[in-house]
């Protein structure tokens, strides 16, 4: 089974951060694998970020970067 495999089990039932696919999946790649991954599978995959707050409950920008399937 491919990364790009094991990626899109791991995201089948829905969007997830890189965080969540590392701590539930057998993928530990870091941020600039999973980009990298993601850019070379257009047709499967979508970068995403996932909204993140501080203490005070105001947006982090950058949110966290994740995936989803690319579903047309």
């Amino acid at each position: 089974m491919t990364n790009a495999d094991i990626l899109a089990e791991a995201i089948q039932e829905a969007p997830h951060s890189y965080q969540v696919i590392r701590a539930r999946s057998s993928l530990k790649l870091t941020d600039d694998q999973f980009h990298a991954l993601i850019r070379e599978n257009p047709d499967r995959f979508v970068s995403i970020q996932f909204a993140k707050k501080d203490s005070a409950g105001k947006p982090i920008k950058p949110g966290r970067p994740g995936v989803k399937l690319n579903v047309g």
